[in-house]
C-alpha cells in the first residue's frame, strides 16, 4: 500500500477504502458484529493514490469473557487476478459476439458452407445448402460428404483432393458438383480452409462455395453458339467467295449454263445468310426483351387463313397438299394476342412441314378451344381460364424421341445436314418457344418416326376487358 506503520496505526480502516466501499462497510458493519465473520472485496486506496482491489476477511475476536476484543482485518491484493478476470470476461464476450456475427454472416450468406471432420463427415452446414439441396440438417449432419452428397463419377477424386487439404501446401481454389436430394447436380466453386487445433493438426475443412451451375450452362451455351455460327456464318461465305473467285478469274463465264449455276448458289448461299444474320438478331432481341408484344383481339380462323396464304406457293411446289380445319374457318374463337407474331409462328411450323413432308402428302392446321376443368363447386365460367390450342400435323420423316426437346434449341436440327438440304438456320422453333412464352403460352412436339410429326403450342385465351378490370383493381 506504500503506507507506514505510524501512518496507519490509530486511524479507521475504511478511511483508506474508496467513498463506494467506505459506505458499504458501514452497512456491513452490524452483519459482522452480529454473524462474527465477513468477508467481501474492496477498493483500497494506496499512498501514491493508486486503487488496487483486495479480497478483505473480517473476524471479531473475543476475550475470555466473551466481550469482543478487536477486529482481525486480513486484506489480499487480488488486482492482478480481477484484471485477468475483467479481461477473460471481455474476451468472452468479444468471442461471443465475433462467434454471433460468423454465425450470422454464415446463415444469411447466398454462398453453400460445409464443413468436415478429417474423415469427411460432414458436422455444419449453412441453411443456404439445405435451400440449395433440399435436404433437412438431420439429413445432411454425421453423414460421409462423398458417399452420399457427389457424383459417382467425382468421388474418388474429390475424396484425393480432401486428402490434399490436409497437408499444409494444398490447393484452396476446386470446382466439382454436388448433388441435391433430387439426384439433380449443381457446379460448385469452392474456396477451402483448413481446420487445425492448438497444436496445430489438422481436425478438418471449412469450405465456402458458390453455385455457378447457371454460369456454367451459360458459358457452355455462349461457346456452342459461337462455335455453330461460325460454322453457319462460314459455309455460306465459303459458297459465295468460290463462286465470285471462278467468275472474276474467267474460269466460267457468267453467260454460261455453269455460270448461271454458280450464280444461283451464291445467290441462294447470300440469301442464306441474310436469314441467319435476321434470325440471330431477331432472337436476340426477343430474348433481351427489346420486342414488345402489341397484343390486340384476334380471330384464329383469320390468323390461320393469313398463314396459309404465306405458304400456299411453297407448299404448291412442293405437292404439298394443306388442310385447314373447317371447325376452325367456321367457328368464333377470339382471344388477345400480337397478331404478325403468332402468324410467324404458324408459318414457321407450316413452313417446316412442307420441307420435310413428301410430295403428294398432306399437311393439317387445326386451332381448338380448351375450356378448364369443371369445378367441383358450380360456378359461373371464367372466359380468361381457358386456352387457345393450335396442332400443325405433317407426314414426314418425324423426329427421334431424344431430339423432341433439343429442337427447340438454337441451331438445333434433327440432321446436320437440313441447312444445306432445307435452307434452313435452325433458329425458327426457338423464335417460336421465345414468341409463345411471351404470350404465356407453350409449345411442344409429338412424332413417330417414319410416320410424320405434331407441333403443338397453346395460348392463354385473355379479353381486353378482363386485362382492363384487372389492371383496375
Amino acid at each position: 500500500s506504500g503506507y507506514s506503520e505510524s501512518e496507519l496505526i490509530g486511524n479507521r480502516l475504511e478511511e483508506f477504502f474508496t467513498p463506494t466501499y467506505q459506505n458499504i462497510c458501514q452497512q456491513q458493519f452490524p452483519v459482522l458484529l452480529e454473524q462474527g465473520t465477513h468477508r467481501q472485496e474492496i477498493e483500497f486506496v494506496c499512498k501514491n493514490g493508486t486503487i488496487i482491489t483486495t479480497d478483505c476477511s473480517w473476524s471479531v475476536v473475543h476475550d475470555t469473557q466473551g466481550n469482543i476484543s478487536y477486529i482481525l482485518v486480513l486484506q489480499r491484493d487480488i488486482s492482478s487476478r480481477k484484471r485477468f478476470e475483467e479481461e477473460r470476461t471481455q474476451l468472452i464476450a468479444s468471442l461471443q459476439e465475433s462467434e454471433r456475427r460468423w454465425r450470422s454472416l454464415l446463415e444469411h450468406v447466398r454462398l453453400v458452407v460445409v464443413g468436415l471432420d478429417r474423415q469427411g463427415k460432414v458436422e455444419y452446414v449453412n441453411p443456404f445448402f439445405l435451400e440449395l439441396t433440399k435436404y433437412t440438417a438431420a439429413e445432411v449432419l454425421g453423414k460421409d460428404w462423398f458417399e452420399n452428397f457427389l457424383p459417382n463419377s467425382q468421388q474418388q477424386s474429390v475424396q484425393q483432393y480432401f486428402q490434399d487439404i490436409l497437408d499444409p501446401d494444398f490447393q484452396s481454389h476446386y470446382q466439382h458438383s454436388i448433388l441435391t436430394k433430387s439426384k439433380q447436380e449443381k457446379i460448385i466453386a469452392w474456396n477451402n480452409t483448413l481446420l487445425q487445433n492448438v497444436q496445430g493438426e489438422a481436425i478438418g475443412t471449412m469450405s465456402i462455395g458458390e453455385d455457378i451451375t447457371e454460369r456454367y450452362a451459360i458459358e457452355r451455351m455462349k461457346d456452342e453458339f459461337t462455335s455453330v455460327v461460325s460454322h453457319e456464318l462460314r459455309t455460306p461465305l465459303t459458297s459465295i467467295h468460290g463462286a465470285l473467285n471462278l467468275l472474276s478469274t474467267g474460269l466460267i463465264q457468267p453467260q454460261s449454263e455453269r455460270g448461271q449455276r454458280v450464280i444461283g448458289i451464291a445467290a441462294d448461299s447470300a440469301e442464306r445468310l441474310v436469314r441467319l444474320v435476321n434470325d440471330i438478331l431477331e432472337l436476340e432481341r426477343l430474348e433481351s426483351g427489346k420486342i414488345r408484344l402489341s397484343k390486340q383481339p384476334v380471330n384464329a380462323a383469320e390468323l390461320m387463313v393469313k398463314a396459309v396464304d404465306q405458304v400456299q406457293v411453297m407448299a404448291n411446289r412442293a405437292g404439298i397438299k394443306l388442310e385447314v380445319s373447317s371447325q376452325a374457318i367456321e367457328g368464333e374463337i377470339e382471344f388477345e394476342a400480337d397478331s404478325d407474331r403468332i402468324i410467324q409462328v404458324i408459318t414457321n411450323l407450316l413452313s417446316n412441314g412442307i420441307k420435310f413432308s413428301d410430295r403428294g402428302s398432306s399437311l393439317w392446321l387445326t386451332v381448338e378451344l380448351q375450356q378448364p376443368e369443371e369445378p367441383e363447386i358450380t360456378s359461373p365460367p371464367d372466359p380468361n381460364s381457358a386456352t387457345i390450342l393450335f396442332t400443325v400435323k405433317d407426314q414426314g420423316r418425324g423426329i427421334p424421341a431424344d431430339k423432341l426437346e433439343s429442337i427447340f434449341g438454337r441451331f438445333q436440327q434433327v440432321d446436320a445436314s437440313d441447312a444445306r438440304k432445307k435452307g434452313g438456320t435452325g433458329l425458327g422453333l426457338a423464335i417460336c418457344r421465345n414468341i409463345v412464352e411471351q404470350h404465356g403460352g407453350k409449345i411442344w412436339v409429338e412424332s413417330t418416326v417414319g410416320e410424320g410429326s405434331s407441333f403443338y403450342f397453346t395460348l392463354p385465351k385473355e379479353t381486353v376487358a378482363a386485362e382492363g378490370e384487372n389492371h383496375d383493381n
